[in-house]
């Protein structure tokens, strides 16, 4: 039901939790505007920017995967094609 995220990098402590069902957008990005490796997860509030993926691919399906299972109020056929990138503003 949440997308949680934490790192540790030199003493710097990130965390962040985000309720799939507060999720608006799931989408691919590139970093440096060249390297696909990166997704941003979108919310009324706020967009998150993860990024140094080794596996994009794989993790966007499963993202995507699990905000879909976390919407029981909509239809599979609401969203588009998998390898695309998914909204509900659209």
């Amino acid at each position: 039901e949440h997308v949680c995220f934490y790192a540790n990098i030199l003493g710097w402590v990130t965390s962040v939790v985000i309720c799939l069902r507060d999720v608006i957008a799931i989408e691919k990005r590139n970093t440096a505007l060249l390297f696909p490796n990166a997704i941003q997860i979108s919310t009324l509030h706020h967009r998150y920017f993860f990024a140094s993926f080794l596996f994009r691919e794989e993790a966007y399906l499963i993202l995507t995967n699990a905000w879909k299972g976390s919407l029981p109020l909509f239809e599979s056929t609401a969203f588009p094609d998998e390898h695309e990138n998914l909204s509900l503003m659209d």
